[in-house]
């Protein structure tokens, strides 16, 4: 469920935060020590190890393992590539905080990689930040489990879209990061729609 998370689509849920900052990221260069638009061939060969999940929401899917660069708590990593061979779409998830009922763990953590981020990318064009009343204190993870609580920051840079969000499972809870690669992402949904198209 986790890499379904778009960043385009939590625009709709957040509030507007500050401009979009001059670009941060060169144009080839993605995070973790990737190239945008590379075909999986290409990133296999840097040692890279793929498995082909049965998702194709964006496109060719695959569990990456072996990235030349991760953070210390990253439990996962999923590829995007689109339906041309091309890697669109990168999906990171932390390790998860069990009994994190609080969220003292998830919020200390989402700062420290807001903090990150900020310094790279500029302050965020999109966040939120919000407790439903009925699932603060020691209920907080099940509001974020439960979509009634909400932790999540929005960036942008030249040609990709950062976002940045706390989840939870119950009591556990995760922080996941997401780069979309602009021109990448449109070609993809254009395809779609020709798909769509077709088979109507």
């Amino acid at each position: 469920m986790l890499i379904h998370y778009s960043p385009i689509a939590m625009a709709e849920q957040i509030t507007p935060g500050a401009a979009v900052p001059a670009g941060a990221s060169p144009s080839g260069d993605a995070p973790f020590g990737l190239i945008w638009l590379s075909s999986k061939e290409e990133i296999s060969s840097d040692a890279v190890v793929l498995e082909a999940i049965d998702d194709q929401t964006f496109g060719q899917t695959y569990a990456a393992t072996k990235v030349p660069k991760v953070l210390a708590d990253q439990q996962s990593t999923f590829l995007s590539f689109g339906f041309d061979n091309r890697l669109i779409r990168i999906a990171a998830i932390g390790k998860s905080n069990d009994n994190d009922h609080y969220g003292s763990s998830i919020r200390a953590r989402y700062n420290d990689l807001q903090r990150i981020l900020e310094s790279k990318y500029g302050k965020p064009i999109k966040r939120v930040d919000s407790t439903d009343k009925y699932y603060s204190g020691d209920d907080y993870a099940i509001g974020l489990s439960s979509n009634k609580n909400f932790l999540a920051s929005m960036y942008h840079a030249t040609s990709i879209t950062i976002s940045l969000r706390g989840t939870a499972n119950g009591t556990s809870t995760a922080w996941v990061i997401i780069f979309e690669h602009d021109s990448g992402m449109a070609d993809l949904e254009q395809h779609k729609k020709a798909k769509e198209k077709e088979t109507l």
